[in-house]
């Protein structure tokens, strides 16, 4: 998740990611529906080749960054991530 904010209201902006990341809750079923979603988008992504090769380019030249992890995550980590591990990681 990201926001863009003039320069005057980063406090506050800081302030309603806070908000939105401790008070959030995970219903089962939505993360089910999600899952199947970001799975085929992966899927998808890996048929696009130009797409393919810019996320395997930041990898390598990034990898020990966070900008060069994969956008949508790993394929066998979508198809396997409860709202337990959602939860545990916020």
């Amino acid at each position: 998740m990201y926001i863009t904010v003039e320069s005057g209201h980063v406090a506050e902006a800081f302030e309603l990611l806070g908000k939105v990341y401790s008070a959030t809750s995970f219903d089962i079923n939505q993360v089910e529906a999600e899952r199947e979603s970001v799975y085929r988008d992966i899927i998808e992504l890996q048929r696009d080749q130009l797409a393919s090769t810019l996320e395997f380019s930041y990898y390598t030249a990034f990898r020990q960054d966070q900008f060069g992890q994969p956008t949508l995550g790993i394929r066998e980590n979508a198809s396997t991530i409860s709202a337990e591990d959602i939860s545990s990681f916020v």
